[in-house]
């Protein structure tokens, strides 16, 4: 049996079709983005379940799910009960954004980070990892620069994804803030 296959770690499992992605969730999730969780899931299992409402409604692993979809595989799960009082819509809301901004917040020791990944192997992923020659070889604060934003309003995930994606590739320092 395939890891992505692999009922023995969790007891709850669900066709990811059935699952309703949250429609103002203001992740986005890249292809090269799906495609990593999708190589990681077939090459280590699930590591960790969904979270979805007792109406089918995603709150979190929007990119799991999509991962999902694309292995053509069930997902684990857990349910927050709405109708027990577990949490409030606006609880959920509120989660929703929590878990998508605590994993944008962080940055990486890089000095820990090249000695770990020496002697890994990540075939089959798309990372861009800095080598060891492009890494700062002592921390430094940073300088402060001042920068100017823009804010372009999107219709849905797609488009901003698409604006997102030719801006960078046009050279522009772009990030994805939510609302």
């Amino acid at each position: 049996m395939s890891k992505e296959n692999d009922h023995s770690k969790y007891t709850n499992w669900i066709d990811p079709a059935s699952v309703r992605p949250y429609e103002k969730n203001a992740k986005l999730h890249t292809e090269k983005q799906i495609k990593n969780i999708a190589n990681s899931i077939k090459r280590f299992g699930w590591q960790q379940d969904v979270v979805i409402t007792s109406d089918k409604v995603l709150v979190i692993g929007h990119g799991r799910r999509l991962a999902a979809l694309k292995l053509g595989c069930e997902m684990p799960y857990h349910t927050i009960n709405k109708n027990a009082d577990e949490l409030t819509d606006k609880d959920i809301r509120e989660l929703r954004i929590a878990d998508n901004q605590t994993n944008a917040e962080t940055g990486m020791d890089f000095d820990v980070f090249g000695s770990e990944i020496d002697d890994l192997d990540f075939a089959g992923f798309d990372f861009d990892f800095l080598t060891i020659d492009d890494e700062p070889k002592e921390r430094k604060e940073a300088a402060y620069n001042e920068t100017v934003s823009v804010v372009i309003d999107c219709e849905n995930d797609l488009e901003a994804e698409q604006i997102f994606n030719a801006l960078s590739e046009e050279g522009y320092t772009c990030r994805i803030s939510t609302l």
